[in-house]
């Protein structure tokens, strides 16, 4: 699609502005890294007739058949490889489209429908479950067994690292099994039922897995397991090689990733927690990492929109069919 196709089809499914940045910034950017081999696994490029380019692909069991279905989809009209990281906003979408779009079974909007059943029946408060840190704890996840044994000078482990709370000190406690569970947002902390009540324990390397998720964790086993793999050697995933791992989480994109989902997902969150329906209007606190990551995200975008209205729309008839990216 040249720029005017492109504003035309932007229209047609009524995308908000910010949609058409982020779609443009894609459309004009080169793929954001070089694709790489790994064992039992090739990499290359495919010449898309569609595209008038080739596109890169890391995986020949899996991208590479996943170029062939959207090169043949006539429902697909581009797709790029590698593209810069962004944000997706969940809340946007969950309460500003879909719940002001009209529904076709309900013949109205859900927000109407809501607001009508609440005028009907009444906002029934005593059937109202309080958001609060007693649903919270009761909601969180556990392991398998839902027990931990309380091992002297370690505390309980949880997914493959050791918690520790002074409530252990208790000669009653050690190796006793307790039930335990986990903030699946933040897995530099956990909770044991400890004597009656539940206690806050904090992990081993806490100041490198505070705020990080529990997919996060799973990630980066799944990471160290794969260079095991490559350098043919049986690495067991330890606190130890997770925290050097996530210390060194720059260098991987998956991780990255991951950790941009988790970001909306808190913030979520956070709005369910402060009985918030609108979308949340100011930012959540960042980190420093997550600072730069939406720094750097805003600059691309930015430079991306000015070439976008200096440059005349390029005819792609006068293009190289296969032209590589450089």
């Amino acid at each position: 699609m040249n720029a005017d196709e492109f504003h035309s089809w932007c229209q047609k499914l009524h995308l908000p502005v910010s949609t058409c940045k982020v779609i443009s910034t894609i459309r004009t950017a080169t793929p954001s890294r070089r694709v790489q081999g790994r064992a039992k696994n090739v990499s290359g490029v495919y010449p898309s007739q569609k595209m008038g380019l080739t596109i890169q692909f890391e995986s020949h069991t899996v991208e590479l058949w996943a170029i062939y279905c959207v090169e043949h989809d006539a429902q697909v009209l581009e797709f790029y490889d590698q593209p810069n990281p962004f944000k997706i906003q969940y809340q946007s979408r969950a309460y500003s489209i879909y719940d002001q779009g009209e529904h076709e079974a309900l013949g109205t909007t859900p927000r109407e429908a809501y607001v009508q059943g609440m005028s009907q029946a009444g906002e029934r408060e005593h059937r109202h479950i309080p958001y609060s840190e007693e649903f919270l704890m009761a909601t969180r996840p556990s392991t398998p067994r839902g027990e931990a044994t309380v091992q002297p000078g370690k505390g309980i482990k949880v997914n493959y690292l050791y918690y520790w709370s002074d409530a252990f000190r208790n000669p009653e406690v050690e190796r006793t099994k307790v039930p335990v569970r986990y903030d699946p947002f933040d897995i530099g902390v956990a909770y044991a039922y400890v004597q009656g009540r539940w206690v806050k324990c904090i992990s081993q390397y806490y100041s490198i897995f505070e705020g990080r998720s529990e997919k996060e964790l799973l990630l980066a086993s799944q990471e160290i397991r794969q260079q095991g793999k490559l350098t043919r050697t049986s690495p067991s995933v330890s606190a130890k090689r997770l925290a050097e791992f996530i210390a060194k989480v720059q260098e991987h994109e998956t991780l990255l990733l991951q950790r941009l989902r988790d970001i909306e997902g808190k913030q979520v969150q956070s709005a369910l927690m402060n009985a918030e329906i609108e979308t949340v209007t100011e930012p959540m606190p960042r980190s420093r990492e997550e600072t730069e990551l939406v720094a750097a995200s805003q600059a691309n975008l930015s430079r991306a929109m000015e070439k976008e209205l200096e440059i005349p729309p390029v005819d792609l008839s006068r293009l190289p069919v296969f032209g590589e990216y450089r």
